[in-house]
């Protein structure tokens, strides 16, 4: 071959090449033969044998196929479409020579509803879980006039009211019901008596409650029993659980509290504090006898975005990274207060479904992805794509409902079945 009036003989190069770094060439042979083979599903894979639950109307296929009982192993995609086109899928792994439950429910239907500020000029902060509903607060949004007050405000299924009390003492009381009855505490200097707790809806306590400290804030459980206060110490926060018998110091965390988390049945709660760039959450049991441990600790996520939790009657359940930084499932049971590795999953919000199932929303590049766990094996259920994917997007979830919130906006997800 002459290229520009040079003589190149490619057999000689070849040769050459081959003759100098022979071992080299083998090998590069022998790693190219291998990725082929397993790119093409080598015949040693062999059968594995399908057990599928499927409602009886879905069609189902394995990677675009008609299912059959008998399918090839490896890693293999089973999708159930529904007569209305809801699907569900879920990616496995199979091996050779091993029976396989396959579980596909069909999908589930999401009505995304946009959840308006308060007023015009304001953004929504924050939004969480309360009484039966959401609780959801808007602030002034950047560059909005600085005269615009923070409101509060509680979104049910079928009103939705302002919270004056909660907005006109500014994180120094709060309030939930109880059976229809409403629970308030609410922290304010009384004559003769400096800084107080006022209780309203604590059969006999009609008093003030000396509470001596500063009080930076205060959450009240569930089943307003308890109240959870924040005061404030030289380098951190100290958290003192308040009933109508006594107020326990429990536990005092460097750096500032951003967020307490109750478990339903007020037995216990979940605090998450930020100091020096690293975010910790400490578990504190409340009854029947009053205890804290950390449990996890990472670097700070983006602004208002926490580790995701959950309660169920026994136990604390959240994602944390492990040591080598993938996203695992942990638990502490109340009775031990030991962080237990569960399984893999990465997810912006979750909840425990009855049937032990971990039920889930995560980001995907198609949207929102909302599945369930079972066993390990993920199932996606669900793929919303209307909401707006920030940096600082978080979900928070309750019952069949979720609130997704990122860059001042919220979104409420409401699953069908």
């Amino acid at each position: 071959m002459i290229i520009a009036g040079y003589r190149f003989d490619g057999e000689a190069l070849l040769a050459r090449l081959v003759y100098r770094w022979h071992r080299h060439c083998l090998a590069l042979l022998l790693l190219a033969a291998l990725a082929v083979l397993l790119s093409l599903n080598p015949f040693w894979f062999g059968d594995t044998t399908i057990r599928l639950t499927a409602p009886p109307d879905a069609v189902v296929t394995v990677d675009g196929h008609p299912w059959s009982p008998v399918v090839r192993a490896g890693r293999r995609r089973f999708v159930a479409t529904m007569p209305d086109g809801r699907r569900s899928w879920s990616d496995m792994t199979l091996v050779a020579g091993i029976t396989t439950t396959v579980r596909l429910g069909g999908g589930i239907g999401v009505t995304v509803r946009p959840i308006p500020p308060a007023a015009p000029g304001l953004h929504i902060a924050a939004v969480m879980p309360d009484a039966g509903g959401w609780r959801v607060v808007s602030q002034p949004a950047p560059g909005a006039a600085p005269a615009l007050p923070q409101q509060t405000m509680h979104i049910g299924s079928e009103s939705s009211s302002r919270l004056v009390t909660i907005d006109a003492y500014r994180g120094l009381a709060d309030q939930t019901q109880v059976a229809g009855r409403l629970v308030e505490a609410l922290a304010r200097q009384e004559p003769d008596i400096g800084l107080a707790l006022t209780m309203r809806g604590w059969p006999g306590h009609t008093r003030p409650i000396d509470i001596a400290d500063d009080v930076s804030r205060l959450v009240l459980a569930p089943d307003g029993a308890t109240v959870a206060l924040v005061q404030p110490l030289d380098g951190g926060e100290q958290l003192t659980l308040l009933t109508p018998r006594e107020a326990v110091p429990v536990v005092a965390v460097p750096g500032t509290i951003v967020r307490i988390i109750w478990q339903p049945q007020g037995a216990a709660c979940a605090v998450y504090s930020i100091d020096a760039g690293r975010l910790a959450l400490t578990l504190v049991r409340a009854r029947p006898t009053v205890a804290a441990v950390t449990v996890g600790e990472r670097a700070s996520m983006p602004d208002g975005v926490v580790m995701p939790a959950t309660w169920t009657d026994d136990a604390l359940w959240w994602l944390n990274l492990d040591d080598a930084g993938e996203s695992q499932l942990w638990r502490a049971q109340l009775a031990a207060l030991v962080p237990q590795r569960v399984a893999p999953l990465e997810a912006l919000a979750f909840t425990m479904a009855p049937d032990g199932a971990v039920r889930f929303v995560r980001r995907a590049a198609a949207g929102l992805e909302i599945g369930r766990m079972r066993a390990g094996v993920i199932e996606i259920e669900a793929v919303v794509d209307t909401v707006v994917m920030g940096t600082d997007l978080t979900a928070f979830w309750r019952a069949d409902e979720l609130v997704v919130l990122a860059g001042g906006r919220a979104w409420l997800l409401m699953l069908g079945a």
